[in-house]
């Protein structure tokens, strides 16, 4: 029946019935609600890569990949550093070593902060940055 009526042009009266029939008691879905189940299926089957406008974690900024991280996983909230004190109160997510940003809990680790700066040698790779540039100065000017 539906493709007899393809291009047809309805009237405005025919569209009022139509909308009267399908309102309230006349629609099929009425008084219907999905389950839990089916509201976690649909939402899975639309994260990540299969969202109709997913371009790919290379695209992403850094900000992003993290709040998306935290949105998946949760705000960090533990040190996973087996000799940390645990005395932190900033915890934050990090990538573990010979891993690529992506959706995998397995590819993160959840660090306090001084855990997280001594794993990525980020004080000994800001040095190196600073030498470099002092060096680059003196040889250009």
């Amino acid at each position: 029946m539906l493709i007899k009526l393809m291009g047809v042009k309805w009237s405005i009266e025919a569209k009022e019935r139509c909308k009267a029939r399908m309102k309230g008691s006349g629609n099929n879905r009425y008084g219907t609600k999905h389950s839990e189940e089916t509201k976690r299926k649909q939402k899975e089957a639309h994260l990540g890569d299969k969202a109709y406008n997913w371009k790919g974690m290379e695209t992403l900024s850094y900000r992003l990949i993290h709040t998306r991280i935290a949105q998946r996983y949760g705000k960090a909230d533990r040190c996973e550093n087996k000799n940390c004190p645990q005395i932190s109160v900033w915890y934050e997510w990090a990538l573990k070593k010979g891993k690529t940003h992506g959706p995998f809990r397995s590819n993160y680790k959840m660090l306090c902060r001084k855990c997280h700066s001594v794993y990525d040698r980020q004080l000994e790779k800001a040095w190196i940055t600073r030498r470099n540039n002092i060096n680059n100065k003196k040889q250009n000017g």
